[in-house]
Order: C-alpha cells, then sequence, then structure tokens
C-alpha cells in the first residue's frame, strides 16, 4: 500500500510540474514587452504635444499652442521694462513663432516644431547638442527609433532643405527629428504626423504636379 501511495505522488509531481508553462522565460518576457508595446501604442498614437491630439479643430488647437507656448518660455534676461523669453521642451530650445499645425478635411493631421536657429559656426556642438537634448525627451518613452542617420556635414547640405536624423513609429503616428539648412542658420525641427494622411497628400501634390506637366506640354 505504501509503495502503491509512493508511486501516485511521483506521478503527479512529475507530470504536474511538467505542465506548468510551454513558454520559456525569454518567451514570457517576449510577450510582456510586446503587450506594453502595444498598449503604449493604443494610448499615445493619437497624442502629438501636451494635451494636442490628432482630430481637433483648428479653434482649440489654436488656444493649447498658445497656452503650451506660454508654459514653456523661460525669462532669458530682463533689462528695465523689456524682457526676453527662451522657450523650451526640457532642455530643447524651439522657435516662439515656430509652431504649426496641419490640417486635413478640418482635423489636426500634423504639427511641426521649429527648433531655435543657430549659427552655422556652431554645427557641430550646439546644433548636436539640441538634437540630443530632443531625442534624449523622445527615446525613453518610445524605445530607438526605427530609422537613424548621421546628422550631415554642411557641405552636405543644402539651403532650404531638411534632412531626416531619427524617425518613430508609433501605430499611426510618426515622429521625426530633422536638421534644417538655412542658409547662415540651422535649426532641429520636430514634426509629428498621421503617416497615412501625410502619405495621401503627397500623393495628391505628385498627381497635381503630373497634370500641370502635361498641360504645360500644349503650349510647344
Amino acid at each position: 500500500m505504501t509503495k502503491y501511495l509512493f508511486s501516485i505522488i511521483i506521478f503527479f509531481v512529475f507530470f504536474g510540474c511538467g505542465k506548468e508553462s510551454n513558454q520559456s522565460p525569454k518567451e514570457n518576457r517576449q510577450d510582456e514587452n510586446q503587450f506594453k508595446q502595444d498598449s503604449l501604442i493604443k494610448v499615445e498614437q493619437e497624442k502629438i504635444i501636451a494635451d494636442i491630439k490628432f482630430g481637433m479643430l483648428e479653434k482649440e488647437v489654436k488656444s493649447k499652442i498658445k497656452k503650451f507656448i506660454n508654459d514653456s518660455k523661460k525669462l532669458d534676461y530682463d533689462y528695465g521694462s523689456f524682457k526676453s523669453y527662451d522657450y523650451f521642451i526640457g532642455n530643447y530650445k524651439f522657435s516662439e513663432y515656430g509652431i504649426r499645425d496641419n490640417y486635413y478635411e478640418n482635423k489636426l493631421y500634423k504639427l511641426d516644431i521649429d527648433g531655435d536657429l543657430i549659427e552655422w559656426k556652431y554645427l557641430e556642438t550646439e546644433l548636436r547638442e539640441q538634437v540630443k537634448h530632443i531625442y534624449d525627451i523622445i527615446e525613453p518613452k518610445y524605445g530607438k527609433p526605427n530609422f537613424s542617420y548621421e546628422i550631415p556635414a554642411s557641405y552636405q547640405m543644402t539651403e532650404g532643405y531638411s534632412y531626416l536624423i531619427y524617425q518613430w513609429n508609433i501605430g499611426k503616428k510618426e515622429i521625426e527629428i530633422r536638421v534644417e539648412d538655412s542658409g547662415n542658420y540651422y535649426r532641429v525641427n520636430v514634426s509629428i504626423f498621421i503617416s497615412e494622411i501625410a502619405d495621401l497628400l503627397k500623393e495628391k501634390e505628385k498627381l497635381k504636379e503630373k497634370e500641370k506637366t502635361e498641360s504645360a506640354k500644349e503650349v510647344f
């Protein structure tokens, strides 16, 4: 009888333990990380910055941008009745008049933030610092970017163009950090937009250009 009970105990211990999980610890961690990523995308893909979200109407957006700029200002210097302010997101310095809102079918789909002007002689110092400052705000939340590129040298850039440095894809939302050549000055700019709408508008613009070219052929 004792031998019989002992055999039953061994059976349940052996086979019971074997059925606890079919996943290794590594697989469990991967599932957990994927769940966290999916949850982050679900929550964050509607958000642009602060309490500004995709799909808002222009009147509400303008009011929220005004508040955001006011909340971001820091006194640069005070000279009697004259005061000068700088505007920051963390340590990233942006232009007071450099936030541009873009709409599709009367709903917000894109926000551009222009960085403060940086003299050409500070390309290798301040410009790189500003890129790092905004990167250090975005990366801890969204992880490593989907695409990354080196900052071009001054001779590799053309005035009026901007160059992609980092890009994140968060569900339907994209975030880009770009360096813009403005002649004797440079900027570090940030764009947050719905990629599907941006791609749609690009295609429409290409079609318009093609139509213009075709109609111009009749002139000759």
